[in-house]
């Protein structure tokens, strides 16, 4: 798998890309949020790897770029 980097409006993601990601040939590796001093995880960036079948990504703040991995099972952290 290489590395594809796409640029999204905030609460959009094409069918054709969540077509990629649920069939496994895509993985969404990190996304960025603006948090400031900490980075959490929200209910609908949970919700969407339950639907893409991933267990857990990266969050990547804007500002700073602290990284923080989280899982579609917030009980896993």
């Amino acid at each position: 798998m290489g590395w594809d980097f796409i640029r999204g409006d905030r609460n959009v993601v094409t069918d054709d890309l969540e077509t990629l990601l649920k069939c496994g040939k895509m993985e969404l590796i990190a996304h960025s949020h603006p948090d400031i001093e900490k980075i959490i995880p929200s209910s609908k960036d949970r919700r969407f790897l339950k639907e893409i079948g991933q267990e857990k990504s990266i969050i990547i703040s804007w500002y700073t770029g602290q990284q923080v991995e989280f899982y579609a099972d917030e009980f896993v952290e």
